[in-house]
């Protein structure tokens, strides 16, 4: 009768969907069915997995007295000498022997196994200890012997007796500072490393007039240069940066302004310095062109 019943109810619900309909109901029923059946394994393990510890503490908490000693000796392995014992399993064992009361004829063994177990923690955090403080110790050591190792490195070099190499930077108070020992240790700045960065920034200077030699750039500058010099007349002049680093003054006259005109300048170097910076200016004037240039000399 039920199986009459269910092929009805089939044809019925054949009858009154599409193929469609009857493929996306039949996905919602697997999909329904899958859930389903991840919830009831997740919960049928769980409490299998509680039915577990609760047999678990169950039986621990059942054990005789006799029981839990052989269980706490088998933890700590075999005793060769109970007062120097070396327990392997010290928290287990420490377990089962907390399990026997003083009224059990057991009690005195277990309390020499348990002093035993407690003598060996103590060593071992004594043990673990020393040995930190000791680490700690030598680290100290080895750290005064690199001081002072560098500090006579250092002390070598300042007074030219040795030429190592040698690295800069800037200190968290804006001062240059130098090392000898691949920064493990810096020191005050004795000179070297500004005579570094200027050797540097005058390379860079150098590079910049050498590629700049090959064609001019025109700016318009501030300046105290005007039409009182006479055509072909040099003057030795600064150049002075912006807040980008590109020429925006030039000055030939120590006293004035500097600021007299606004006009444009032809410049043979590299005009993104961003420093101050010597020039030699003349004037270039002729039936077709009146100007000013400017080359670079440092």
């Amino acid at each position: 009768m039920l199986l009459i019943r269910l092929k009805r109810g089939v044809a019925a619900f054949n009858k009154a969907t599409s193929p469609g309909e009857r493929l996306w109901s039949i996905l919602v029923v697997v999909l329904v069915v899958v859930f389903c059946t991840s919830i009831i394994g997740a919960v049928v393990s769980a409490g299998i997995d509680a039915g577990s510890r609760a047999r678990a503490a169950y039986r621990f908490n059942h054990l005789s007295s006799a029981l839990h000693l052989e269980k706490a000796k088998a933890e700590c392995g075999p005793l060769v000498n109970m007062s120097a014992h070396t327990c392997y399993d010290p928290v287990d064992a420490l377990r089962h022997l907390e399990r026997i009361p003083a009224s059990a004829p057991q009690y005195a063994e277990a309390s020499k196994l348990t002093a035993s177990i407690k003598q060996q923690e103590h060593s071992a955090a004594v043990a673990i200890e020393q040995n930190a403080q000791q680490q700690l110790q030598q680290q100290q050591q080895q750290s005064e012997e690199r001081q002072q190792r560098s500090r006579k490195q250092a002390s070598r070099n300042v007074q030219g007796l040795s030429h190592d190499d040698f690295r800069c930077a800037t200190s968290t108070d804006d001062r240059k500072i130098m090392s000898f020992d691949d920064g493990n240790s810096w020191w005050i700045d004795d000179g070297r490393c500004a005579a570094k960065e200027q050797k540097a920034a005058q390379a860079a200077r150098d590079a910049d007039a050498e590629l700049y030699s090959y064609w001019s750039t025109t700016l318009r500058v501030d300046t105290d240069m005007n039409s009182s010099w006479l055509p072909s007349e040099e003057r030795t002049c600064q150049t002075y940066p912006d807040y980008t680093g590109k020429i925006s003054r030039v000055t030939c006259n120590s006293t004035g302004s500097h600021r007299d005109h606004n006009i444009p300048v032809k410049f043979w170097g590299g005009v993104s310095r961003n420093t101050v910076s010597d020039w030699k200016c003349r004037r270039e004037k002729d039936l077709l062109s009146d100007e000013f240039v400017c080359w670079a000399i440092d």
